[in-house]
């Protein structure tokens, strides 16, 4: 659908198809299945849903950086979309490189105690402490 509407040069309509697509798959991660998180593998679907997300919020992710550059908000939160997504596959070093990514352009465009900035900080938090115990 949203590539139906790049062809017609519809970037708005793109834009907000795929922020929401973005948007629904950090909502259920964060709040759905990401409950334990001394186990963020632990998936209450199948493996199979979140490699076909992985490759959706890839052209997503390409999406917004192509139209909207890679320091814009929107970029940053289909980073932590995929982000997410990366670590129920267990793709745990670019989940951290893409949480950074998030958080530096959440810090440099809304500020440090901005709410998307501190979920994004307190999540890199938990999950360096994971890596730490699991070494």
């Amino acid at each position: 659908m949203g590539k139906l509407f790049q062809q017609e040069d519809s970037i708005q309509k793109a834009r907000s198809f795929f922020h929401k697509i973005a948007s629904i798959w950090k909502k259920f991660i964060m709040e759905q299945d990401l409950q334990n998180m001394h186990n963020p593998m632990y998936s209450v679907i199948d493996q199979y849903y979140y490699q076909e997300a992985g490759q959706h919020l890839a052209s997503i992710r390409e999406f917004f950086e192509t139209e909207f550059g890679p320091d814009n908000v929107l970029t940053a939160e289909t980073y932590l979309a995929y982000a997410l997504v990366c670590l129920k596959l267990g793709q745990f070093g670019t989940c951290m490189d893409e949480l950074q990514r998030a958080l530096m352009i959440f810090q440099n465009q809304l500020g440090e105690f901005e709410f998307k900035t501190k979920e994004v900080a307190n999540l890199l938090r938990s999950l360096d402490q994971l890596g730490n115990q699991q070494q």
